[in-house]
């Protein structure tokens, strides 16, 4: 309840701290933890969010959450960190081409395996200057 009622950020970083060990395990965890980044009107707490949320970012939700954030969040610092995150798994070339498309380049020294059989590549989308 601190997360989304209490009117001090601090309390909210505290909350999401305490999350933290349960997002990858628990998805009613993990939509909260969205809830916050999409919702919170701190930059602080929605940017410990996004962190928060590393384990799980091949999970689909997060996923197109951190599309959209890559492509629309108004707070460039977020905006920033969800393009730093975009992952994708190898076979899904319809949205590689998709990624490409809208001028994501991709980044193999940032692939990554969040279980040891499953490989994500990496996209990043760098800001207009």
């Amino acid at each position: 309840a601190s997360l989304r009622y209490d009117t001090n950020p601090g309390v909210r970083l505290k909350a999401l701290e305490a999350l933290t060990p349960y997002v990858k395990d628990d998805a009613t965890v993990r939509d909260v933890v969205l809830e916050v980044l999409l919702h919170d009107n701190n930059p602080g707490v929605r940017s410990l969010a996004l962190q928060t949320l590393q384990p799980v970012r091949a999970d689909s939700a997060v996923r197109m959450e951190l599309q959209y954030l890559a492509s629309k969040d108004k707070d460039q610092a977020i905006s920033r960190q969800a393009r730093a995150m975009l992952s994708t798994l190898p076979e899904m070339t319809a949205a590689h081409r998709i990624y490409e498309r809208l001028g994501f380049v991709r980044t193999p020294d940032r692939d990554w395996r969040p279980y040891p059989d499953t490989l994500l590549i990496t996209y990043r989308k760098e800001l207009a200057e």
